[in-house]
Formats: structure tokens, C-alpha cells, sequence
């Protein structure tokens, strides 16, 4: 635990992580303790750092840096790598060593950044509630939102540990030099527990909103949120082996608190309705397929993720004030497509089959289980969300320059291959799936060179209102022991397990969840189902979901697949004028028991002997 030991007592003594604020140079006085803390000014100046420690993989600015290469989507069944890199090689094929092994100079942000920025949070959090009284002109007011603050970014900080690394000794103090090092680790369930306690303190002592000069602090709702999640992730299979029911009960309570709320007078949180998307037409004519409806259909979903940060739904998320511009350094990056500049960059990520296959068509049905699905005509008739968060052959780019089309065949009606297929190795822009992302593809920009300077905002959300609803209904199901689709936690629970998801599909115009799936063995792969659709692409939820359902190691998971799209002509066996064929990628995500939890650095278990590094590694 060499790296906490010098994160929590050397490193961060006492100014870490506020360097641009106290700078020091031989031609300005030196900034004392007692003055950082004399003023409420200050002291929220220094307190603010701690925001920087929390991560958000959706918040990667920089395409081509360690940052980049962290994202989970390539870890997961999500996603593939546009291009082979030695960053993403080393995480997909299960070699986590290669990032945390002493001396090997490859850190990655998914395997450092969260950990030791973590211990950073913690500690200015614990420092500033400890010198909460000391400031003159602080008001009672003040200090209230502050712990909250503090108490939040503590949980959040220590919750980004405890998914990657397991239980670990909890912190409400900052530790004296002299103090005994000789803590032990927590279980995943105890930090769990202490980290529900800062959750409650923080709702306790937060506003249920900010003024607009406060945008982006965490307020009440959130503090719901972060304690929903959490205890939802204590009580799932990889961390309750034995099933231990009241702790999916006490997820299920969490998860209806934060519902209770959020439809309370007390804030202006609700599921934005987005059930005109179900009107969209999508249909193939003349073997080209378009969006034929209104574009208009989907705007109020794809709002949620772009240009209006304050929307209802979002309850916390990472916030700039100032628009970013569609070029190189922006939120999100991993994600977005390759043309908007002629080519100069490249595509981040490719989804995969198995991601299309998880939406529905629009009569509720899995497209295994609808009579009606063609395979040879597969992208009519899906559940709305599909078109928000895919682009695939022969759809209008979003906004496309001269009316372009994505282009993700093997071969076309000349014999050409598409300008978006990946077709040899080197071919590192293009896409390696026959897919590519739309989710957080801003409105508004083309293909042109020009389109760097138009602005926008895309909000990297950590926390939204939907997730109360499937956190609720997934927890209530597993209380009952799968055996109950009317099952409510606490008794008078707003809603049962089957309603809360009804919530969110019927939001989107979807029918509630079908008959033929309301039995002891498929209600909970529809209620997995849903929150994979519904959270796609969003800050690592499908990888944190597969991880915390112990079933990341399964071949179901491991092993991805891929689109092969080549002309045939059109005719009635193939409407599209393409053979759709299901292939199997050749890449095999590496994951076994071991990789449930990260390993530590080397020197983070050297500090002393009962501090163990993670099993099997």
C-alpha cells in the first residue's frame, strides 16, 4: 500500500492538488495553512481540486493518450478497437500487469488515474470538514453544503475504488504522519456500508439544487444516486456470493428512496418523455435504407445526452461551462466517427453485433424471438433507441457532408468496398464491426474541415433518472428470489419490479415488457437487457454490469461479433440489395476469475504485510 502511503501522507501533506491555486515563486508571499483556511473563499478554492479526482471515462478529452486507450467499451462485448494499439491490446487480451507492474512505465488511466486520484479526493475532502470551522466569515449555511460536498466526493471517490479493487479501509479523518499505517482492508460490502453513510450525510447536508453560478455540484438527488448504485453493485453475484437476499432488499429500498424523491415536489428531476420516437418510419425502398420519419422524433431522447446540460434528467454529471468545439480534445471522443474531418483522425470505437442485437424490434420482442424480424432487412422496425445510438450501412450520416451515407459494406453494387470498412489492417480509420457509435454525435456538425468551429455541449453523465427506475426493478426482482414480477420494496414501493422497467421502456414508446418473457428464467435477462440498451455507451456501465453479474469471464461475453455486408442485388430474399452475415470477430476479450478485481501496483502491497494483494494476481 506504498502508493496510499505516500498519496495520503507525503504527496498530499497538505496543498495537493491545489497547485494552480497556491503557487508559490520567490516573488509573491508564501500561502499558509492558517490563510487557506481563514476565509470561506479559500478554503472552497481548495476544497474544489477534490472534483478533479473523481473519473469519468466519457469525460476522455484526448484522443490518442493514455486517457483514450482507457475506455472500458474495448474491454467489454461493447466495443472494438478501430486499430490495434499495444494501450488497448494489453487490457483486451487480460494482461492488467502490464499496466500496474513496477517499472513498466505503461499506465493507463483506467488502471492508475482512479486509484490514486481517489486517495487525493479523500484526503481534501477529510481536511476540509476538518478545518470546516475555522474560516470567520463562514455562514452555518456554508458549511452545511460543504460537508455535503465533501462527504459525496468522498463516497464517489472511494466507490471508483471499491468497483475496480475491492474493500478498503475507510477514512473520515487525515492521517497524522506518526499515525500506525497498519489498516486493514474492508470487505466489498463493509466499504460498501461506509460509503452509504457518507451518502446519507451528504443528502443530509446538500441543497436540493444550486444557483446557475453552481451548475455542476452534486445536490441531494445525487447523493440518492451514488448510494442506489452502490448498494446495487454490494448485493449483485460477484460481491454476494451467497445471495443473500435483504442485501438486494436494502438495494431495492435505496433505489425507491431515490425515486420518492425525484417524483417529489422537492426537485425538478423526471424521465424526459421521449415516446413520440416509436412514430419514427424507418423502412427500405428501392434497396436504400432511411430514416424516413421526422428527425424531430427522436430530438427529445438525444437531448438528454447533448447541448442541454441542465435537462431534468440528469441528476450529476461532468460539466464545462463553455461550449467545446467538434476537433481532436473533446468529451467523449472515443466514440465518435472518423469523417467529420475529411479522415484526419480516426474512428474511436466500433460497436458490435451483439450491441445491435440487444435492441428489440418495436413489438417488444428480441429479434431471436420475433417471427416478423428478417435478418436480411435487419435495421427496420427496432426500438427507437437503436437509431439514437447506432449508425450503420446506408443511413444519412448525421448531418453528413453532401448527403453522404455510411458505407460499411464489403463489397458494393460496382465491386467497390465501402468508404467506412475497415478492409486490411492498416486501414485504421474505418470501422472493424460494420458499425459505428451516433449516441454522442453532436446535431449541427458535418464532414467539413469548417465543422472544428461550430460549438456545443455534450455533459458526461454520471447520474441519471432512468437509472433509479432499472436499479429499482432489478434489485426488487432478485429480493424475491426471481420470483416475483409484482415484488416491492419496501411494501409500499411506488412501483413494482415490473412497472419501474414498463417506465423506461414506455418512455421511449416501447409496450411494457412481453408476456412470453414473465417467467422465473427470462424476466432478468429482459430487465439486463433494457439497462444495456438504455445506458449504452454511457461511462462504463455495461462493463462495470458484467463485471458485478459474474458472467465477464462466460464465452458468451468474451467472444464479440461483427457484420459482413456484401451486394447481392435487391430482390425479396434481400431488400437492402446485401447479404447480412453474422460473423465472429477475431478478436477474444481475455478475462478470467482474477480479472474481477484489478491488481494492485506492486508497491501498494509492500507497505506492509497484511495488506494483500487482490487474489490471483
Amino acid at each position: 500500500m506504498k502508493n496510499i502511503l505516500y498519496i495520503i501522507l507525503f504527496t498530499l501533506v497538505f496543498f495537493s492538488c491545489g497547485e494552480d491555486y497556491l503557487d508559490k515563486s520567490e516573488d509573491v508571499d508564501i500561502i499558509t495553512e492558517e490563510e487557506v483556511f481563514s476565509t470561506y473563499y479559500n478554503m472552497r478554492k481548495y476544497a474544489d481540486n477534490m472534483y478533479n479526482m473523481i473519473f469519468n471515462t466519457n469525460a476522455i478529452e484526448v484522443m490518442g493518450d493514455n486517457k483514450h486507450y482507457s475506455h472500458p467499451i474495448v474491454y467489454s462485448d461493447e466495443g472494438i478497437a478501430s486499430y490495434p494499439r499495444t494501450q488497448y491490446d494489453a487490457g483486451i487480451e487480460g494482461n492488467y500487469l502490464y499496466y500496474t507492474q513496477k517499472g513498466s512505465g505503461n499506465g493507463l488511466y483506467e488502471f492508475t488515474f482512479p486509484f490514486e486520484a481517489g486517495w487525493q479526493g479523500i484526503r481534501i475532502a477529510n481536511i476540509t470538514i476538518e478545518r470546516i470551522d475555522q474560516p470567520d466569515d463562514i455562514t452555518e449555511e456554508q458549511k452545511d453544503f460543504l460537508i455535503g460536498e465533501c462527504a459525496f466526493v468522498r463516497a464517489m471517490c472511494y466507490f471508483q475504488i471499491l468497483k475496480r479493487y475491492g474493500g478498503m479501509p475507510y477514512f473520515r479523518n487525515s492521517l497524522d504522519l506518526n499515525e500506525y499505517l497498519g489498516y486493514d482492508r474492508l470487505s466489498y460490502y463493509q466499504t460498501a456500508q461506509e460509503i452509504a453513510a457518507d451518502c446519507d450525510l451528504a443528502f443530509d447536508k446538500l441543497p436540493h439544487t444550486w444557483d446557475s453560478s453552481n451548475t455542476g455540484r452534486p445536490i441531494k438527488a445525487a447523493a440518492l444516486a451514488l448510494k442506489s448504485r452502490v448498494l446495487l453493485y454490494a448485493a449483485s453475484p460477484t460481491y454476494n456470493t451467497e445471495n443473500d437476499y435483504s442485501k438486494w432488499e436494502e438495494a431495492a429500498v435505496a433505489a425507491n428512496q431515490l425515486i420518492e424523491y425525484i417524483e417529489s415536489d422537492n426537485t425538478y428531476h423526471s424521465l424526459i418523455d421521449a415516446s413520440e420516437a416509436i412514430e419514427l418510419d424507418v423502412q427500405t425502398v428501392d434497396g436504400e435504407d432511411y430514416l424516413k420519419g421526422s428527425p424531430e422524433k427522436l430530438t427529445a431522447y438525444r437531448e438528454i445526452f447533448m447541448n442541454h446540460v441542465l435537462n431534468s434528467e440528469i441528476i450529476f454529471s461532468y460539466y464545462r461551462e463553455t461550449n467545446h468545439y467538434y476537433n481532436n480534445t473533446m468529451p467523449g471522443r472515443v466514440f465518435f466517427t472518423k469523417d467529420y474531418l475529411k479522415n484526419k483522425y480516426s474512428l474511436g470505437a466500433c460497436p458490435t453485433q451483439d450491441v445491435v442485437d440487444w435492441f428489440e424490434t418495436q413489438n417488444g420482442l428480441s429479434t431471436e424471438d420475433d417471427p416478423t424480424f428478417n435478418e436480411q432487412n435487419p435495421y427496420i422496425n427496432r426500438d427507437p433507441r437503436f437509431y439514437n445510438d447506432i449508425l450503420y450501412n446506408q443511413v444519412s450520416w448525421p448531418n453528413g457532408k453532401n448527403g453522404d451515407e455510411v458505407q460499411t459494406y464489403a463489397t458494393g453494387p460496382d465491386g467497390s468496398v465501402g468508404k467506412d470498412y475497415r478492409k486490411k489492417s492498416s486501414d485504421w480509420p474505418n470501422s472493424y464491426t460494420g458499425y459505428m457509435a451516433r449516441k454522442f454525435w453532436p446535431e449541427g456538425i458535418s464532414g467539413s474541415t469548417t465543422a472544428g468551429k461550430v460549438p456545443f455541449i455534450v455533459p458526461a453523465v454520471w447520474f441519471r433518472v432512468s437509472e433509479a427506475y432499472l436499479n429499482y426493478a432489478e434489485a426488487a426482482y432478485e429480493a424475491s428470489g426471481r420470483n416475483n414480477f409484482e415484488a416491492t420494496y419496501p411494501a409500499n414501493a411506488l412501483y413494482s419490479a415490473q412497472q419501474a422497467v414498463n417506465k423506461i421502456r414506455n418512455r421511449v414508446g416501447m409496450p411494457n415488457i412481453n408476456s412470453q418473457y414473465l417467467n422465473h428464467n427470462d424476466f432478468i435477462q429482459r430487465i439486463r437487457n433494457e439497462r444495456s440498451v438504455e445506458f449504452c455507451f454511457e461511462d462504463g456501465h455495461r462493463w462495470w454490469d458484467i463485471r458485478r453479474w459474474h458472467i465477464a469471464h462466460t464465452d458468451e461475453i468474451r467472444t464479440v461479433y461483427r457484420t459482413n455486408l456484401d451486394w447481392v442485388g435487391v430482390s425479396p430474399e434481400y431488400p437492402t440489395g446485401y447479404m447480412f452475415s453474422k460473423v465472429q470477430h477475431e478478436i477474444v476479450k481475455g478475462f478470467e476469475e482474477r480479472h474481477y478485481l484489478y491488481p494492485l501496483k506492486d508497491d501498494d502491497v509492500a507497505i506492509h504485510i497484511e495488506f494483500d494483494q487482490n487474489p490471483g494476481w
